[in-house]
């Protein structure tokens, strides 16, 4: 979603967008699909910035409807957001639009890392998420905060990890962000705990939600759709685990919603034995 023509944001619950604290609070709307969206109120995680906790949230003052959410990683889901495994940035900076950058994690700390061959941030991306798999569909582990490079170079990509701060996000919004469980790991599936995965890769959409069983039995078995039901919707998509998935402006448009509109600002750097150069991404 479009944060006024100043960042982005990805939607995580009907109400409540998550955003990078450096874009600011002063926000009149948000958009998404062309529509403009009322903001009721945002704000900054306390002294939110670079370095681990540049996040911040927007509560919409009416729900968005018909949309699929991608849900935070929680719980057991927190161990696909390891090094080693693929992210996916989705965002609109750079040229050409909407874009999909394939990389690999490199660090899962204060902060998650992503680099890998082509991999780039550029102006304009700042905000968007990270998106990881499950055993069930996509999750989003994070969002953009900075790059080591301003101008869709090749570099690494530094972001705010979602799941610390779920327990803050749901106390100050007002909402709950984590309907499959505890933000400790514990699993306890409500109604709202659903995948909607397939519809973020095309898929038949008959069959787009479902109820998640990632950590555990699902809250409604007798509403998911068979096994085979969902591995035909798997192969017919090309599981995002071997190449990057074939997501549709549209359908990303809507379920993702992340778009960014300003060029990079500011370059901070800092030494830990080798310097590493970081650039606020707007």
């Amino acid at each position: 979603m479009r944060l006024d023509a100043v960042c982005s944001a990805v939607l995580v619950h009907p109400r409540v967008l998550v955003y990078s604290a450096h874009c600011g609070t002063e926000l009149g709307y948000a958009s998404a699909g062309g529509e403009r969206l009322a903001l009721e109120r945002c704000q900054s995680y306390p002294d939110g910035g670079l370095f681990g906790n540049d996040l911040a949230f927007c509560v919409l003052r009416e729900a968005v409807l018909g949309v699929a959410i991608v849900a935070p990683a929680l719980g057991c889901e927190v161990q696909a957001v390891a090094p080693g495994r693929s992210g996916w940035l989705v965002g609109f900076g750079g040229e050409g639009g909407q874009h999909i950058r394939r990389g690999q994690l490199q660090a899962v700390s204060e902060e998650i890392s992503v680099a890998g061959p082509g991999f780039a941030a550029c102006p304009g991306d700042s905000g968007g998420p990270l998106l990881v798999e499950v055993d069930d569909g996509l999750r989003v582990a994070g969002v953009l905060s900075a790059s080591s490079e301003e101008q869709c170079v090749e570099g690494t990509a530094f972001f705010t990890p979602l799941w610390p701060f779920i327990p803050w996000l749901e106390e100050q919004s007002g909402f709950d962000l984590s309907p499959c469980g505890g933000t400790d790991g514990s699993w306890h599936p409500s109604a709202d705990c659903q995948s909607s995965s397939a519809a973020l890769l095309d898929c038949d959409t008959a069959h787009a939600r479902y109820p998640s069983s990632t950590c555990g039995a699902a809250a409604a078995q007798d509403a998911s759709p068979s096994y085979v039901t969902k591995q035909q919707n798997s192969t017919s998509c090309q599981s995002v685990s071997g190449r990057p998935p074939a997501i549709t402006p549209r359908a990303l448009g809507l379920t993702l919603s992340v778009l960014c509109a300003f060029v990079a600002r500011s370059r901070r750097r800092f030494r830990d034995g080798a310097m590493d150069k970081r650039a606020q991404i707007m």
